[in-house]
């Protein structure tokens, strides 16, 4: 069947239905999409919901968002054939403009096929310091209220990010959906690594201990984190960070140097980080020991027969 599109006729099967998810439809021209021009079929007969109808039956593309397959629910083709022609022109250019443009109808997309949208697409996004990186290289900004508030850290001189731009929000109260959108959609990740939970952890411990009249002597020896001194006395801390408290392991060689510096040993565990870090430090760690385990493999090699 034959569509009107732009003053020709098309096959109904090359041009997509003018849905308001799919707006601006001058944006998606720019792209080679082909929209239907309703227009011309209202000037004969003003039932809007009547042609959709019949638009539909005729195969023109768009109404279908999502398919059943065995994988599961996934895409249906129409649209995956739009996000790709998206990711191109992203990919492509470095006007802002632009890009924020096409990432706003990728959020309209989203929210007509999130059900379906399993996997994030890793695209090109600006950074809150002007930067273009793949989105699934970006932590959220704070700006969108994630899980995890890593900005102000950043700020204050903790190496991490890149940041999203916080641009891409259009009123602070669609942080939610937006959220929603940048993490699922584009992958872009709400929560720091566990290395980096580490790293903060011995930067804030740093920090925390200079301002008591610590010097940091050395840092990562055999069984510790740091040497620190004071008044000419020499401590050896062991740092561990965690999002939430909860058990601390010693490896065999902290658990050693633990029992054998007593005293100037210490263990900081910085907890709840990063939104409302906290230290809790246990001098002579070693003193709470209440059982001890030795393995299999040390038995055999350190133990003898009474034969």
């Amino acid at each position: 069947m034959g569509c009107v599109y732009n003053g020709n006729v098309l096959k109904s099967s090359d041009v997509y239905y003018p849905m308001q998810h799919l707006e601006p439809i001058e944006a998606l021209n720019e792209l080679g999409i082909e929209f239907l021009n309703l227009q011309e079929y209202l000037k004969y007969d003003n039932d809007v919901d009547g042609w959709k109808r019949f638009f539909e039956h005729a195969s023109v593309r768009g109404f279908k968002t999502c398919d059943y397959t065995y994988r599961g629910l996934e895409i249906n083709q129409d649209y995956v054939e739009i996000i790709d022609r998206i990711k191109e022109k992203l990919d492509s250019t470095s006007i802002k403009d632009v890009n924020m443009k096409y990432i706003r109808i990728l959020k309209q997309l989203y929210q007509v096929l999130s059900s379906c949208w399993e996997k994030p697409i890793s695209i090109k996004v600006f950074t809150d310091d002007g930067r273009m990186v793949h989105s699934t290289e970006c932590l959220l900004h704070d700006s969108y209220n994630p899980i995890e508030r890593w900005v102000t850290w950043r700020d204050k001189g903790f190496v991490i990010g890149p940041f999203i731009s916080p641009e891409y929000l259009d009123q602070p109260d669609e942080a939610p959906t937006c959220r929603e959108f940048l993490v699922k959609a584009l992958g872009v990740k709400e929560k720091a690594s566990k290395e980096d939970i580490e790293r903060f952890a011995l930067w804030y411990t740093e920090i925390k201990l200079r301002e008591k009249g610590y010097d940091i002597k050395g840092r990562k020896g055999e069984g510790y984190d740091l040497e620190v001194e004071k008044f000419g006395e020499t401590t050896y801390v062991e740092v561990k960070g965690r999002r939430e408290l909860g058990d601390i392991e010693l490896t065999e060689k902290e658990t050693q140097k633990a029992i054998e510096f007593r005293e100037h040993y210490w263990l900081i565990v910085v907890k709840d980080i990063p939104n409302n870090p906290r230290i809790i430090l246990v001098k002579n760690p070693a003193s709470l020991l209440t059982k001890m385990i030795i393995s299999k493999k040390q038995l055999e090699e350190k133990g003898k027969y009474l034969d």
